[in-house]
């Protein structure tokens, strides 16, 4: 599809952008794919942005037919993983070169970043969350691995990483599982064994990369010495390990579990600015809010007064505070901090 640069000058609304614009920091401004509207052209000229690369012309026809295609491939992989670890899970070996066969529909270049948090964000069964929570993980990690510049190899090892750091809740009960109350200390204390468990389902697999187990091992410890299950802090803890965390906290939280309702996205983000920085790596987390954020530019969102609104803009200092257009009207949540996003429509 052809794209060209255009002045800013002569962006008009409804445009499309061909690719993600950056500020000075290398931090996404508006995503690539993302509409353009008179809010976003005005905040790009204010920030000095000159130029900007456009779709010249865009089959909305196609980019609706790959975005079928992609979820019907992700729905898929959520069945491949469910018999792989169904094997695992009455004694089978694991079958990596499975996994590793159905991760890469994950990474061809066709796949849309915006397509993948979509499926990441949508509602789905409770007692499949471990299956989609497999998938969900991999993709956001591989993506972080991306947006903090790492190589091609590194972020497929990460994408291995996510798929594999939850399969040994497959040794733990059902009943604590799916339990749908809130785990006593007994159950929380089997709950924590899952990933060593996950680590002693590959430790002698010799195709999986040692980075790859660690990180496996080691995605609940924590910058601060609280995570398990060493209670590791900071340099200690690998870099895949401090990814798949973030990745991992994402996915959990917004999702439905047995025992708790789903948090809007930004509801997250809130917490992550709130209460994450220096429990969580920093610099990880940094670039994982400043990227991810920028795709939701456009989603329909409900408010906490019940009212809906469309997310124009990303405010790069309060990430889960956006600028909503409402009707007639623009309201920034920065500014109107009782309203908070509850629901993505």
């Amino acid at each position: 599809m052809r794209s060209i640069y255009i002045d800013i000058s002569d962006c008009k609304p409804g445009m499309v952008t061909a690719e993600s614009v950056h500020n000075q920091y290398g931090g996404i401004i508006v995503a690539q794919n993302t509409p353009l509207n008179p809010y976003i052209i005005n905040r790009l000229e204010s920030l000095g942005i000159q130029r900007v690369r456009v779709f010249a012309e865009r089959s909305i026809s196609e980019k609706e037919r790959k975005s079928e295609l992609f979820e019907a491939r992700y729905q898929n992989n959520v069945n491949e993983i469910k018999n792989i670890l169904h094997g695992v899970s009455k004694g089978e070996n694991l079958e990596f070169e499975k996994i590793k066969r159905l991760l890469e529909s994950f990474t061809d270049g066709g796949v849309e970043k915006r397509d993948i948090i979509r499926c990441v964000n949508q509602v789905r069964s409770v007692h499949e969350y471990t299956y989609y929570h497999c998938i969900n993980v991999s993709m956001i990690s591989k993506l972080i691995g991306e947006w903090i510049k790492l190589g091609k190899a590194e972020q497929n090892l990460l994408a291995q990483a996510g798929m594999l750091h939850d399969i040994g809740k497959v040794k733990i009960p059902l009943s604590i599982l799916n339990k749908p109350d809130a785990l006593n200390d007994d159950e929380l204390l089997i709950m924590k064994t899952h990933p060593i468990l996950s680590y002693r389902l590959i430790e002698n697999i010799p195709h999986i990369n040692e980075d790859v187990k660690k990180a496996v091992l080691m995605h609940h410890e924590r910058c601060d010495g609280s995570g398990y299950p060493v209670g590791l802090k900071r340099e200690k803890i690998p870099l895949f390990a401090k990814i798949l965390s973030i990745a991992d906290i994402f996915d959990a939280m917004t999702s439905k579990r047995p025992y708790k309702k789903m948090s809007s996205p930004f509801t997250v983000f809130q917490m992550f600015e709130d209460y994450s920085f220096g429990i969580l790596d920093s610099a990880i987390l940094s670039s994982f809010l400043s990227n991810i954020t920028s795709y939701y530019i456009g989603e329909k969102v409900l408010l906490s007064n019940n009212e809906t609104g469309e997310i124009i803009y990303i405010n790069p200092m309060r990430f889960s505070q956006p600028v909503l257009k409402m009707e007639d009207k623009y309201v920034d949540l920065s500014v109107n901090t009782d309203l908070k996003i509850i629901e993505i429509l």
